[in-house]
């Protein structure tokens, strides 16, 4: 969901461009970058096992260009020259593409890695990270320095990124990340090292200088200050993981206020994985699950603007076992969801009785389509987790059942389900949907089986993560090719009783280009005699 221009709209989607099914041998892409080639524009992604793919700027179409496995090649970093030429920065040597002729051993970089070399012009230069160096080269003549600027031995050049103030090397040591103002013609800094506590995993470029991401933070820097955007993340708390502890390099990039970045699966709260948008102006995250559904152990790998308006992204999933190149659009999803804050003013015992939910459509949309939408509502009061967790031990028999080991909710806390409760497929064939608990059989026993109110499209296999919420359903509506949107309200029917209350709407089976828009909301209760 994202904030719209008169409410909230479900507007952001992932579509896959290509995956290993189609595209034999796709890993995960580290990189992208856009250039011309003999008069015709193409987008490049670089994969971590070193080979190139491209596609037509604008086209979805891609496939493999070269492989590169002499010399050995991780992907280590990607981008086209002043002169539109392809660089392609292997383990230790520079490769290039003039649009005729690959020559795979064209720089020697002398140090040797597996890891990230990221490049970026600035002025006539290249720079490029070369372990603990930074390697220099000069389009003009085309001289290579593998050695341009040379810092301590136990530090690691992760991020280079040119802008204004000059380029700014984004450089850990250990534990701990440092930031470096630094212009070719100086022999040294031109501002003093910025230091951070956690790592550098990003640097993107702004108009008036770089937001970089480290572990733990994102913070905005011109390469002599810095101003804090983001230090505090949706359901983290200290010494834990954070969605950002493993960005790559280019796993980041900006669209006008909002910072789109690839969120690693810290935790199964609000952490999941995915693909993350954050507006910088109001500090607000959106959520977006990748194409397949999967939320849990998504890996991501490059994000790219291109000029066409393409938002290019690569991931992998690991169940089911798939490598994809997409692209992020403004098309609604088929499934989109929204938790309120708590609700309830007072601090009296209350008991809920009804939602009511404004819908319309956004003033952007131009087309016309068919009104057909499923929408539901949930309630909860806050007296349990609202983001318990559990797997499958066993493929389930039938499409409305699934298989857990009830002996783990005593001693492990997890598999601990009521009647009633909501449960989400975090990964595998049935990923992303949701249904709700109606019997539990042999409850406590490693043969616990749950029976569903409807069924998923699919047996559900073992081994499977699931989301697990006391979530209530209040009421669902299936409108079909209504003439207009209407107020709905949604009877609780006085089931839950508490002093706070969270409500979950969830819209399903949307047709493609429906712009639903919610304008407005209410909580209805009925507030109880205060108890002492």
């Amino acid at each position: 969901m994202q904030k719209s221009q008169f409410g909230i709209s479900p507007r952001w989607s992932i579509i896959p461009d290509v995956d290993n099914g189609t595209l034999a041998n796709l890993q995960l892409v580290n990189w992208f970058s856009q250039g011309n080639l003999s008069g015709t524009n193409y987008v490049y992604g670089f994969a971590n096992d070193g080979r190139l793919y491209r596609a037509q700027l604008g086209s979805n179409v891609w496939s493999q260009e070269r492989f590169i496995s002499a010399p050995s090649s991780h992907g280590n970093g990607l981008i086209f020259d002043q002169k539109n030429r392809l660089l392609y920065a292997n383990d230790q040597w520079l490769g290039m593409y003039d649009g005729v002729n690959f020559t795979d051993l064209w720089k020697d970089f002398t140090l040797a890695t597996t890891d990230f070399r990221q490049m970026d012009t600035y002025e006539d230069w290249v720079a490029i990270g070369n372990k603990n160096q930074l390697a220099l080269l000069n389009v003009t003549d085309d001289s290579f320095n593998p050695n341009g600027l040379n810092l301590p031995s136990g530090f690691n050049i992760r991020c280079v990124k040119s802008g204004a103030n000059g380029i700014l090397i984004g450089a850990n040591f250990n534990n701990r990340g440092v930031l470096i103002l630094w212009q070719p013609n100086y022999i040294r800094s031109i501002a003093p090292w910025i230091w951070r506590n956690r790592t550098i995993q990003s640097v993107i470029p702004t108009d008036s200088g770089w937001i970089v991401i480290t572990q733990g933070e994102i913070f905005f820097t011109n390469g002599y200050s810095v101003q804090p955007l983001v230090d505090k993340f949706p359901d983290n708390i200290g010494n834990t993981l954070t969605i950002i502890n493993s960005v790559l390099p280019q796993g980041a990039d900006i669209q006008g206020d909002k910072l789109i970045f690839w969120g690693q699966g810290a935790q199964f709260n609000r952490q999941k994985a995915g693909l993350y948008i954050l507006n910088i102006s109001s500090g607000l995250f959106e959520f977006v699950p990748v194409s397949n559904g999967v939320t849990f152990s998504v890996n991501g790998g490059a994000v790219f603007f291109d000029n066409n308006n393409f938002t290019h992204l690569a991931y992998t999933t690991p169940t089911p076992n798939k490598k994809f190149i997409g692209v992020l659009t403004n098309f609604n999803p088929s499934q989109a969801l929204l938790i309120s804050e708590q609700l309830g003013a007072s601090g009296n015992e209350k008991v809920a009785e009804g939602v009511k939910l404004s819908y319309g459509i956004s003033s952007h949309q131009t087309l016309t389509p068919n009104l057909t939408f499923d929408v539901s509502v949930k309630v909860c009061n806050a007296r349990r987790n609202i983001f318990g967790w559990g797997v499958t031990n066993a493929t389930s028999l039938s499409p409305n059942l699934l298989q857990v080991d009830g002996t783990l909710s005593a001693g492990s806390s997890i598999n601990k389900a009521q009647t009633g409760d909501e449960v989400t497929i975090l990964e595998g064939i049935n990923a992303g949907q949701v249904r709700h608990i109606i019997n539990i059989a042999n409850q406590g026993t490693n043969t616990e089986t749950w029976t569903l109110d409807s069924a998923l499209p699919n047996d559900t296999e073992g081994s499977i993560h699931f989301n697990l919420s006391p979530f209530k359903l209040a009421e669902k509506f299936s409108l079909t090719n209504i003439s207009e949107l209407k107020e709905l309200y949604f009877n609780v029917q006085n089931r839950i009783k508490g002093k706070k209350f969270l409500v979950k709407v969830l819209l399903e089976n949307m047709p493609a280009g429906l712009m639903l828009e919610l304008k407005d909301g209410q909580f209805i209760y009925d507030e109880l005699a205060l108890k002492k």
